[in-house]
């Protein structure tokens, strides 16, 4: 219950002093200083103030059937009308997404995204500004990309950034989201797996790139 009150507080006073709607949204370097942090921290206070609103509070558990994971908590803090949604792994900043409402039911982030990237960024265009990313995700696995759309996800980690594309058979590429954690971290934690756990995720065994 303690986690749940401090959450709430959080919730109902980052945005005391409203911004106007049309108001740009945190900087890149705004959301990266807040990773690392207590969802109390100054730096989140900085994020929420730039918002305009409050977020939505999302609770999760993960691998529950694990009993030494059952006490696990995670939530996230999402301003869906905004772009944005944040992940917290004890009460700790480990992932900002800023979403592209092309493929999500979130509404386009319009601000600052790092690396210089855009949203009107193709694959290729990714590609050129950083590079070959250390780590490529892939669904489906099996299917050729001529035949099937496609999603793909490039991780940067030294840098602490993830792009995931939507892939037409056409070999039209959009951004659907990117997602910023801490530089050099696992990829494991962009996929929504805990720093503790580190467990691979289904999709590792297309690593390498």
């Amino acid at each position: 219950m303690l986690r749940i009150s401090c959450v709430f507080l959080f919730a109902t006073t980052i945005v005391a002093a409203p911004v106007p709607k049309d108001s740009p949204r945190p900087s890149a370097q705004t959301v990266r200083q807040a990773i690392g942090k207590s969802h109390l921290s100054k730096e989140m206070r900085a994020v929420g103030r730039n918002m305009g609103e409050d977020p939505v509070i999302h609770y999760e558990f993960w691998n529950q059937d694990v009993r030494e994971n059952v006490e696990e908590k995670f939530f996230s803090l999402r301003w869906k009308s905004k772009g944005l949604e944040l992940a917290f792994c004890h009460s700790v900043l480990h992932t900002a997404w800023m979403f592209n409402d092309k493929a999500s039911d979130y509404k386009r982030y319009v601000g600052e995204l790092p690396e210089e990237l855009s949203f009107d960024n193709d694959i290729t265009a990714v590609e050129k500004k950083l590079g070959k990313p250390e780590v490529t995700f892939r669904l489906p696995v099996d299917e050729p990309e001529e035949k099937v759309e496609v999603k793909i996800d490039y991780i940067y980690k030294k840098k602490g950034a993830c792009v995931s594309f939507r892939k037409s058979p056409k070999g039209d590429s959009v951004i659907t989201a990117v997602a910023m954690f801490p530089p050099g971290d696992a990829p494991s934690w962009v996929m929504g797996v805990t720093p503790r756990q580190q467990a691979p995720h289904p999709r590792e065994a297309l690593t390498g790139r």
